[in-house]
């Protein structure tokens, strides 16, 4: 399989957790009881919210960058009307894709999270975690030297 598969599998499990990650908020979204308020309401689709360049937005943890050498290149986060955040980072690490792999594993592990899956080639690394109040997703592509990461963080 050449490069250019490799990355745009990894794009397609990226895409899949988003989707996942979007379905999810849709049955958990809140119904309108056709009350009004004075006071503004998010709309159900989200506000996005961009972080400065080479910043995290405030609801990602730092501990889920786990190279602290990298240079954030996107982060951003959407909010919703029923209360749930979706936040995002991307970063590219000179580590190898095992050792980001292995690095998350042990973070998430460690901060309690249930590893729902988790899978691992010389390309391409996803996992996905659970805990009770939030559940991340990340995944680990191998391009052109470089160990690409993506990281969804889903606070219910």
């Amino acid at each position: 399989m050449n490069q250019k598969n490799k990355f745009w599998i990894g794009i397609g499990v990226a895409v899949v957790a988003i989707i996942l990650i979007a379905i999810a908020i849709g049955k958990s979204g809140s119904k309108k009881t056709g009350t009004t308020s004075a006071t503004p309401t998010k709309p159900a689709y989200g506000i996005k919210q961009d972080a400065p360049a080479g910043q995290l937005v405030k609801s990602m943890p730092e501990q889920l960058i786990v190279d602290k050498e990298a240079g954030i290149t996107a982060s951003y986060q959407n909010s919703y009307e029923s209360g749930t955040v979706l936040a995002n980072a991307q970063f590219t690490s000179t580590d190898s894709i095992s050792k980001v792999y292995n690095d998350y594993l042990n973070v998430l592990k460690t901060a309690k999270y249930k590893i729902i899956t988790s899978k691992l080639s010389a390309s391409l690394g996803t996992i996905n975690a659970s805990n009770l109040s939030s559940t991340v997703s990340v995944q680990i592509i191998k391009m052109n030297g470089k160990t690409n990461v993506v990281v969804n963080y889903l606070i219910r």
